[in-house]
């Protein structure tokens, strides 16, 4: 199966104070981490985001159609303009992710999406949405309804089980007392 990737990178970064697609961990911007992961699993990258500035880590940007929707708004202008049906969803402040739960999760039978879960906390922002979920995605923006929660119980996901030990893979650096942490590492 051929991927697109959706980076999204459009968060107003409130918790963190400053926009954290683009602290640099190790030298490098956050949003290239996840774009460098990303490459060699998909045939176009999208980044998704409002500020523009943002769109020269990918091949594509798109800006979000609902304004003020969060994640759900990156996801929905990404899949409506992806070439391929299936769609690799990762946030921008997911810098520890790795090739084994790209390709777990690449691996995976599923219809709408497929999600990754690690000690039993479910990623909504680390998974594989295809477009055959833009419907429902696209009501539950019209109706203002941005939980991601929610919409991934009403379309068909699946989700691949990841053990505690992969755990800090999973850190998303969106806070200051995390990006200090991960700093000191």
């Amino acid at each position: 199966m051929n991927y697109s990737g959706i980076i999204l990178a459009g968060g107003k970064s409130a918790r963190m104070g400053q926009d954290k697609a683009l602290m640099e961990l190790d030298g490098t911007p956050m949003i290239q981490h996840v774009t460098k992961l990303l490459s060699d699993f998909v045939s176009e990258i999208i980044v998704a985001s409002n500020n523009k500035v943002h769109h020269v880590f990918g091949d594509i940007g798109v800006t979000d159609n609902v304004i003020n929707a969060g994640p759900m708004a990156g996801i929905e202008a990404g899949l409506k303009i992806a070439k391929n049906d299936a769609c690799i969803v990762l946030s921008c402040d997911t810098p520890f992710l790795d090739v084994e739960i790209l390709s777990s999760l690449t691996e995976s039978h599923f219809q709408d999406a497929v999600i990754a879960r690690c000690e039993e906390r479910v990623h909504p922002l680390i998974g594989i949405y295809r477009k055959s979920a833009l419907p429902t995605i696209q009501e539950q923006l019209n109706q203002k309804n941005f939980k991601m929660m929610e919409l991934l119980k009403k379309i068909n996901t699946d989700y691949v089980d990841f053990p505690s030990t992969k755990s800090k893979n999973f850190i998303n650096l969106n806070t200051q007392e995390a990006w200090s942490q991960a700093s000191e590492k």
